[in-house]
Parts: structure tokens; sequence; C-alpha cells
């Protein structure tokens, strides 16, 4: 007699249970459902820009004054250098290479450039400064530290910066120069530049040689006489240029052209009695850009 309610009651808790269960998600979802969004959506930001600035800020920059340094009339750029900054040139003697290094490092790890020009050999990984007439350079920077990075894996002390400035409305000007010296030293230097208002060009030749026969006394030899320098001739020349067009006042055009050879005869050691040894060096760099200025 009594299942019977008992079975009754169980299953109203059952439903009551069900319908509070039922009661408390629906609450639950409402609530949630009323919370305010807090959330920002922010625009995208765009940040762009050249990796190869020519304006980035040089540790030293000095142009060839009398005034400020010593540099030389006539001469090649490693002579110009040795002495007025903080570098050192490695000079192996008339006619031989002759190399930059700076903060320690080798000479395969600074870059030369003219003009943002690599001027440093694809096989070597280093430039020969003996090879570049210090006239042909107007004014020089020096970039050191990580900003070297941005002109290859070749520049990782730093690079040097060879400036050749455009001279826009400029008139017809020659610059010439000639130089003898001892063991038959000869130098010569001509310069053509032409500016207008939108139009510049520039144009330079030089050539350089030695017999370099220079007496010197040998050291292993008995008695230690004094003999003559064989085999130590060397010649260098080369020809540049550049052009420059203004197209407006935001966009410029330019191309530049380097080319010079070197032919040296290698003398021998102190432990060989001759040498037939010769090395020839030639170099063709030509570039194009297009430079565009922002407002």
């Amino acid at each position: 007699m009594h299942a019977f309610p008992r079975a009754i009651v169980h299953a109203a808790r059952f439903l009551m249970f069900r319908l509070f269960h039922l009661i408390c998600c629906t609450s639950l979802t409402v609530s949630c459902l009323a919370q305010v969004d807090t959330t920002l959506y922010l625009g995208e930001v765009e940040i762009s820009g050249s990796p190869l600035r020519r304006d980035l800020p040089a540790t030293l920059s000095w142009s060839p004054d009398a005034t400020q340094i010593r540099w030389p009339l006539l001469g090649d750029l490693s002579q110009a250098l040795e002495g007025n900054g903080p570098w050192l040139v490695r000079h192996y003697g008339p006619g031989s290479s002759a190399t930059l290094s700076i903060q320690g490092g080798a000479a395969g790890h600074t870059a030369v450039l003219w003009n943002g020009m690599p001027l440093n050999s694809p096989m070597l990984g280093l430039s020969d400064l003996s090879t570049i007439p210090a006239e042909a350079v107007q004014s020089i920077q020096l970039q050191s530290g990580s900003s070297g990075a941005l002109w290859g894996s070749g520049a990782i002390n730093g690079s040097l910066h060879l400036n050749n400035a455009p001279e826009f409305g400029s008139r017809w000007q020659v610059k010439a120069s000639l130089q003898a010296g001892s063991w038959r030293h000869f130098q010569q230097f001509v310069q053509l530049q032409k500016g207008g208002s939108k139009f510049f060009t520039r144009s330079a030749f030089w050539h350089r040689q030695a017999t370099n026969d220079f007496r010197y006394q040998h050291p292993y030899l008995a008695g230690r006489p004094v003999l003559r320098q064989t085999h130590a001739a060397y010649s260098t020349e080369g020809w540049f240029h550049q052009s420059y067009l203004n197209l407006g006042r935001r966009h410029q055009l330019a191309a530049l052209a380097w080319i010079n050879q070197s032919d040296r005869l290698l003398p021998p050691t102190l432990t060989e009695q001759q040498s037939r040894s010769a090395q020839q060096d030639q170099n063709v760099r030509l570039m194009a850009s297009w430079r565009w200025a922002p407002k």
C-alpha cells in the first residue's frame, strides 16, 4: 500500500531537481550573454624602409683638406689614409698591394665602396688601395659597428665609403696633374667634369708606372753586398665615369663605371736567385641606380 506513494515522491523529487538544474543553467547562460565585450581591435601598422641607406651616421667623416689632414698632392689611396684615421694600412712597398684593416680585423672584413659601388675583389674579398689614386676621391666616410652589416658579410668590422658628389650647376672643369720620382716613377691624372641644372657628368683617367729597381743590402750573402732589385716593375691604370640625371625634384638616375688594370712583376725573395713571376689584375664594375626622395 505504501510503495505507490513512495514512487510518486521519488519521481517528484527527480522532476524538481531537473527543473532546478534547468533554471540554474538558463540563468548562467543569460548572465554570460549579458557581459560587455571589452576587446579592442587595433588597425595594422606597416613600417617599411630601404635596408641600404646612404645617409647612415658615420663614425668618421672628413674631406681632403690640407688644414685637417696630411693629404698628399699625389699618390695612391693607401698613402693618403696611412696615419690619418682609426685604421691600419698594411703597405708592402711600392708596386705591392695595400690593404685596410679596421678594429683589428682582417682586410677581408672591411668593405670599400666608391659612391655605393663595392670595390672589394669577388675572389679575395678585399680591396687593393694601391690601385686607387688619392685624387679620385673627394671625401671619405667610415662606418664601423653593426651598420656595416648592411653591406654584406665582408663588412663585419666596418665599411669605408669613397664619395664623389655630383656638382650640378658647375661649368666645365679640367683637372690634370703629373708626378715624377726616383726609379723612373711617373704618374698622370686627368679629370673632366660638366654640370647643368639637371645633368652632371665626370670622367677621370690615371696611369702610374715605375721600374722599382732600388738598391738594397742583402742580409744573407757573405759580406752583405749592396744589390739592385730586379724584376720589380709595375704599371697600373684606370678610368671611372659618373653621370647623374634629375627627373623632377624626387627622382634621380645615376650610371657609374669603374675600370682599372694593373701589371706587376714579382721580385725574387732573399733566398731566390731570380724570379719570372708576374701578376695581372683587371676589374670592370658597372652600376646603375634610381633614387627616389620622399616628400
